[in-house]
């Protein structure tokens, strides 16, 4: 099952994309202009403006600092993980039908995949899939999909062509 196992490594980098959305860049420079800004709205609602000076001194000198919360992010690292686990199901659920000697009901597996992805991105407010990552998804998908196929016929070949689809 090696070809359908590789999927699961082979999806790093969609989670990859996703986690680069909701890590922030080190930016001194924007650092600097949230610390300033935030210091001028009062955005923090009360945290001690003397700490947060302190903060934008060490930033302006170049001293390791607390970086400012300049904004949440729409989604964390757990749907992220919940994705990959939707994606790793999916996989094991098509590895598990080539094992088994027949063609594995890949629409269902996929529909029930979408299913959970969909639910996943309304959960973050649609942020967590962007049309790349969908598409990315979807041709991911595909390709395991007719990698299953393939692993099902060398199976069936390697059993001496003996009906098993």
């Amino acid at each position: 099952m090696g070809r359908l196992e590789e999927f699961k490594e082979n999806k790093q980098y969609i989670l990859e994309d996703a986690l680069g959305s909701i890590t922030p860049a080190d930016n001194r420079e924007a650092d600097i202009y949230s610390f300033m800004r935030s210091y001028l709205n009062d955005e923090l609602g009360g945290v001690d403006k003397a700490e947060l000076l302190e903060e934008l001194a060490k930033c302006i000198t170049g001293q390791p600092y607390d970086r400012p919360e300049a904004w949440e992010p729409f989604y964390s690292q757990k749907e992220i993980d919940e994705l990959a686990a939707v994606m790793d199901r999916f996989i094991d659920g098509l590895t598990e039908g080539c094992a088994e000697g027949h063609l594995p009901p890949a629409k269902a597996l996929a529909d029930k995949a979408w299913s959970e992805i969909s639910m996943l991105d309304e959960k973050t407010g649609n942020h967590l899939l962007d049309s790349w990552r969908r598409d990315e998804i979807y041709n991911w998908m595909s390709e395991a999909c007719e990698a299953s196929i393939q692993e099902a016929l060398e199976i069936k070949n390697s059993m001496g062509g003996m009906q098993m689809l």
